[in-house]
């Protein structure tokens, strides 16, 4: 069928939550951003966690799943990665419950092998942070691409992380609302699969490697020192 493999993170990358006390917090904080409303949810497991979508989440699915067989490595709960996908992907046409979480990952480390013992060459990563990827020998999967993280609680806490978060509402970072990365991020992913196609290489790793290597290409990097006051010097430098 032409597609590719995409496995993708949860938190950071398509969401951001954070634990509250009751579903009374929870209604406060959602009514602080009423525009948006159906974009957050909340769940109980073994505490109560609200969830805000990254916008653009659902049209990034939609949109990449032509090109795209996907499923989900989080290192974060299986009963909570559940509750989240079923938000997300209620029919399940993106992900249809292939997810792995840290049951599946005792050491805490993403391995690609986790889900494909072979045709790895056609597998790619979206995932916030790339330590989890990394191999023994210190390399990281090389079909892995960075996702700038998505911090509407500005807290750095996360499920993967702790329990028993305690919210400040003034931790909102509202202008979180206005990301665009995810509607960047698809006609990124988009063309990735349309070049290992038309160029058919023995890796899609190769067909990453060259578009970050063309982000500048042409252009001139230049390092200097920035000057004090006092530090001009008599004869003028050119950088």
């Amino acid at each position: 069928h032409k597609k590719l493999a995409l496995v993708v993170d949860l938190d950071k990358t398509l969401i951001d939550t954070i634990g509250v006390s009751n579903a009374e917090e929870a209604e406060k904080i959602i009514a602080m951003d009423e525009e948006h409303k159906s974009d957050y949810f909340y769940f109980n497991v073994n505490e109560m966690y609200l969830v805000r979508l990254r916008p653009y989440v659902r049209e990034f699915l939609e949109l990449i799943s032509p090109f795209y067989f996907m499923q989900v490595y989080t290192l974060a709960q299986r009963q909570y990665a559940y509750q989240v996908i079923q938000k997300i992907d209620p029919d399940k046409k993106y992900f249809n419950e292939r997810i792995l979480t840290r049951e599946d990952s005792p050491l805490q480390k993403k391995s690609i092998s986790d889900f494909f013992l072979s045709g790895q060459h056609l597998a790619v990563v979206i995932d916030d942070s790339r330590d989890p990827w990394s191999n023994p020998d210190g390399t990281f999967f090389e079909g892995w691409v960075q996702v700038e993280g998505f911090n509407f609680f500005s807290t750095i806490a996360q499920p993967t992380q702790v329990k028993n978060l305690q919210f400040i509402p003034k931790n909102i970072n509202m202008d979180a609302i206005n990301d665009h990365y995810l509607e960047r991020m698809t006609a990124v992913m988009t063309e990735i699969h349309s070049k290992f196609y038309e160029i058919r290489p023995p890796n899609v790793a190769d067909i990453i490697k060259d578009m970050k290597k063309s982000i500048f290409d042409g252009c001139y990097i230049y390092f200097c020192k920035i000057w004090g006051p006092n530090d001009f010097p008599k004869k003028k430098l050119y950088f």
